[in-house]
């Protein structure tokens, strides 16, 4: 199952983990999976492209097999487009989550466990 989590962090940052396989389908040929894919990498690009403007001071993008953890801690006057970008991601997730349960879940807003919060990706 893909999981997505997004989440305010007591830092003020935001943060997305996405983690998971769909196993809809087989590895490489699964479009939930794909679907998945491309929204976490999305949101990735777009905290980039932020983080290249200035917009943020602090960005974490790690990329692993089957995982991806985005943190973005914007700028006072960027708090609106980043939250912005990872909302459009969350909304992307929820229509895959109604389309396929038993294979996609979103999880909005949870803080992070204590353990969790400094770990990374799986392999960068």
């Amino acid at each position: 199952m893909v999981t997505a989590r997004v989440f305010l962090r007591p830092d003020s940052a935001i943060e997305m983990r996405v983690n998971g396989h769909a196993d809809f389908a087989d590895l490489g040929r699964d479009p939930v999976c794909a679907g998945a894919s491309v929204l976490a990498m999305t949101i990735a690009q777009c905290i980039d492209l932020m983080a290249k403007a200035g917009s943020l001071d602090d960005v974490k993008i790690k990329i692993g097999n089957g995982n991806i953890r985005v943190v973005a801690k914007p700028k006072e006057d960027a708090i609106k487009e980043a939250m912005d970008f990872f909302h459009v991601a969350a909304i992307g997730f929820q229509l895959l989550q109604e389309s396929y349960p038993e294979h996609v879940k979103l999880i909005l807003l949870e803080p992070a466990d204590e353990d969790e919060e400094s770990g990374d990706a799986d392999s960068e």
